[in-house]
């Protein structure tokens, strides 16, 4: 389901949500974020959130697809709304935000399915959280052990590889025989393109977020700038949890961070 909120005044752009975990919900959900998408539509922004029915990254049983597969879900609804309601329309801005796992569906979209170009701003919040699914699944590199997943990050990993989240799939066991698959399906690992001249790129995270997800998100944002962007900013909100918007600053800085990106050159 895609919720649209007018702008309140002429229109200054578009920008898309996508939530974290499963993606089934809006991210105007939360109080504090509605709080932004209001502001927001009083600066002139249409507002589009997606709420999946079912988890976006979840394959037909048997079948391991893999997240950069299915990640052609969020990337067709990315299209269809620069399509459609944006009309695209290239005289005013097109921009998206992702928190946590929808940074992964907002990544998946530019690097994999060639969207960066349709896009004035992208803001990572807290992700993405599958550049190195490798890493998450096997804990086969002490150097990046920020970035292992625990138990119930495999199970939940591994419906993206037809198995349920029992605790018997591939990524739940670290079955050193998905590696390939693990690595075909990571965001940061393969040969897509992580070189975005036009495309402005921020990237929020907690202070108090320790998670796996945040060390996999640093990691693309480490990506991006050594593939030459420059134009990639990156800030840490002191003491916010992994919903950063959760803190006064850190809503703040989220608001700001739209307001002040989603603007044409």
């Amino acid at each position: 389901t895609l919720m649209v909120g007018d702008p309140y005044t002429s229109l200054e752009g578009t920008i898309l949500f996508f939530t974290g975990w499963t993606g089934t919900y809006y991210w105007g959900s939360e109080d504090e974020n509605e709080e932004i998408i209001e502001h927001l539509r009083q600066a002139g922004f249409r507002t589009g959130q997606v709420d999946w029915s079912t988890a976006w990254f979840k394959s037909e049983f048997g079948v391991p697809e893999g997240m950069g597969n299915l990640a052609c879900r969020p990337a067709t609804v990315v299209r269809w709304v620069y399509d459609n309601l944006h009309n695209e329309n290239q005289t005013i801005p097109f921009c998206a935000t992702g928190h946590s796992n929808g940074a992964s569906q907002l990544g998946y979209a530019i690097a994999q399915y060639d969207l960066a170009d349709i896009f004035t701003a992208v803001v990572f919040e807290s992700g993405p959280n599958w550049s190195r699914i490798d890493y998450a699944c096997l804990h086969d590199d002490p150097a990046y052990q920020s970035m292992y997943g625990d138990q119930g990050e495999r199970n939940t990993i591994d419906w993206g590889f037809g198995f349920d989240s029992d605790g018997t799939g591939a990524c739940a066991t670290m079955d050193t025989s998905f590696l390939q698959n693990f690595q075909e399906a990571s965001l940061a690992i393969n040969n897509w393109n992580f070189k975005f001249p036009n495309l402005k790129i921020a990237f929020i995270f907690g202070g108090a977020d320790t998670s796996s997800t945040a060390a996999q998100g640093k990691y693309f944002h480490d990506l991006l700038v050594n593939s030459g962007n420059s134009n990639v900013s990156m800030t840490v909100v002191p003491g916010a949890p992994h919903f950063t918007t959760e803190t006064p600053e850190g809503m703040q800085n989220m608001q700001d961070t739209l307001l002040n990106e989603c603007q044409l050159p």
